[in-house]
């Protein structure tokens, strides 16, 4: 579900990778469909400037759909608070007798080190 709001942000908003990693869920405007990437709010941006972008769908409605189903999870069932990230990184536990590292599956409110997911 995170990886398809990703990519669906990516469509709607035209945003970079690294502001995108880095946006809170204050950075969302839902009512006029407006996502402030903004430096004072942790986003990282290009030359630290302020872009507002309007979330576009066009004619391919899903990929905002699949965008506020994500925030909506967090937001709902996770209680992320509004300075958490809307893409966090993925919960990583220990395996048996601490050999092993594996995915969980879930997520946890941290931002992501590294764009890659």
């Amino acid at each position: 579900m995170r990886d398809r709001a990703l990519f669906s942000i990516v469509l709607l908003a035209g945003a970079r990778i690294l502001a995108i990693r880095t946006l809170t869920m204050k950075s969302l405007d839902r009512n006029n469909l407006v996502l402030y990437q903004n430096p004072k709010l942790g986003v990282e941006t290009k030359f630290s400037k302020r872009i507002v972008s309007t979330l576009m769908s066009f004619s391919y409605k899903a990929a905002l759909d699949y965008f506020f189903e994500w925030y909506d999870y967090l937001d709902k069932q996770k209680r992320f608070s509004p300075d958490d990230p809307i893409f966090p990184a993925t919960k990583i536990e220990n395996g048996k007798e601490n050999i092993s590292y594996y995915n969980t599956g879930e997520v946890e409110p941290k931002k992501l080190k590294t764009p890659n997911l």
